[in-house]
């Protein structure tokens, strides 16, 4: 199968068979292969600052390096396919001088976050973090006459940049030395029970101004340039044609955009412009109406049509779902979105939605950025009008179409008059093994609610 990202070199699972206590609560979460659980440990991190400067300069200077480090979790926890959700807190916050020059600080920390596990990989965890990530690329780094290496990451991600995700401490090479450039540590974690039936809210994903469904659905090439899916060879263009033809099997009109309106709404003048197509269908229940968006998303490719469609879909769609390269957290990031597009991101607080975000290591990436945009004074958490569906482990684009498309019939049949499924059920069909889940589902209801009255 092909991957999005690279499979994993070498594993730790099994190195000690002790099991984690598991909380007597439903957890606000569903997956049909793992478990959430609460991880925490206590460690350090050091970094460059001088130890004159004020205790506030100190204190900034240590928490942006800590969470420079613990971007390394999502690297170390896929070894054992298991990732961090990002909704961690840092306290007991401790500074020191390394030496008495003061030119290198230690700051000690206290962290609990929410992880997620495949359900069959032993406990305790054992995992790696650099002691200086801001020295730890270059510390890794092989020079032989005029030619630099770099034996302990990925031959194709290579960058500082790309080091947190595929970085290999153990491999032969890498002159990485455990005590002096990064340590092991065994984490605790306590499980949550995730066993709980929930149901997506399908009456509220109508609006009740037009009675319409509306999605969008936005497909990024794997590597080819061409934006004519209908020709294009590329893996994620043929995706693209798989949702198209199933759409039109489903009894779906379509309409292809014209140029003027893809740029129009795109907000861009000179850039090749994506392939946008609309399909159609009055359902028993309500109309459907999905915008199929197949174009350049990658943050290289300064796609800033791409983050208009985007917008448009957080913003306003019932539901919104994303098959193609996650970008190693950049490709969906709000904050992202809105430097290139020269957009604000801000999704309607008071609509429920549905997003699917169908790419590597979702989760750890485009949860919690997006809970907290959709986060109000009565709604803390962002939860109670957004449900998300991500991945836990690397994805094939091999799997994007049909895994994707067990998310958007589930909403379209129960448009259409169908019965409601439940994540559970939806997750199943999806199939695969990169850890499908569902995050935000503690306030959905836990049996199908009352049909939506049809049309006359």
């Amino acid at each position: 199968m092909r991957a999005l990202f690279i499979t994993l070199p070498f594993l730790f699972i099994g190195i000690n068979s002790a099991t984690a206590d598991v909380l007597p609560i439903q957890a606000n979460y569903v997956s049909t292969r793992a478990q959430e659980g609460i991880m925490s440990f206590d460690h350090f991190v050091e970094f460059n600052a001088d130890a004159r400067q004020s205790d506030t300069a100190l204190q900034g200077w240590a928490r942006q390096a800590i969470e420079k480090q613990l971007m390394f979790l999502i690297g170390s926890m896929r070894w054992h396919f298991s990732v961090p959700k990002g909704d961690h807190k840092i306290t007991e916050l401790r500074l020191a001088p390394k030496s008495a020059q003061g030119v290198t600080m230690i700051a000690s920390y206290h962290y609990e976050g929410t992880v997620q596990i495949r359900e069959d990989v032993p406990l305790p965890l054992r995992l790696v973090l650099p002691n200086n990530p801001y020295r730890f690329y270059w510390d890794g780094l092989v020079r032989d006459g005029f030619k630099i290496s770099a034996p302990c990451t990925q031959k194709h991600y290579r960058w500082p940049s790309d080091l947190f995700y595929f970085w290999h401490p153990y491999a032969p090479a890498c002159p990485w030395k455990r005590g002096e450039d990064y340590q092991e540590i065994q984490p605790e974690i306590v499980l949550k029970n995730n066993d709980e039936t929930t149901y997506p809210e399908y009456d509220r994903l109508v609006d009740p101004a037009t009675r319409t469904i509306s999605m969008w659905i936005l497909v990024g090439p794997a590597s080819n340039k061409s934006m004519n899916p209908m020709t294009s060879p590329d893996i994620n263009a043929q995706t693209f044609c798989e949702f198209r033809e199933h759409f039109l099997r489903k009894g779906f009109s379509s309409r292809r955009w014209t140029s003027k309106e893809i740029r129009r709404k795109g907000n861009t003048l000179f850039a090749k412009l994506p392939w946008v197509e609309d399909f159609e269908k009055q359902g028993a229940r309500s109309r459907i109406l999905i915008h199929a968006f197949y174009g350049h998303t990658a943050v290289k490719d300064f796609s800033r049509a791409f983050y208009h469609f985007l917008e448009d879909g957080v913003e306003n769609a019932s539901m919104v779902v994303y098959a193609g390269h996650a970008g190693l957290g950049k490709t969906l990031a709000p904050s992202v979105a809105e430097k290139i597009g020269l957009l604000r991101m801000r999704p309607n607080r008071d609509r429920y939605q549905i997003y699917f975000f169908n790419g590597c290591s979702t989760y750890a990436y485009y949860t919690q950025p997006y809970f907290t945009r959709k986060a109000s004074a009565l709604d803390p958490e962002g939860t109670k009008n957004l449900d998300i569906i991500t991945t836990g482990l690397a994805t094939g684009e091999d799997f994007l179409g049909s895994s994707s498309l067990a998310a958007i019939d589930a909403v379209t049949d129960w448009a259409d008059g169908g019965a409601a499924a439940s994540y559970q059920e939806i997750l199943k069909r999806a199939g695969g093994s990169n850890l499908l889940s569902v995050s935000g589902d503690e306030d959905n209801p836990s049996s199908p609610q009352k049909p939506f009255q049809t049309r006359d």
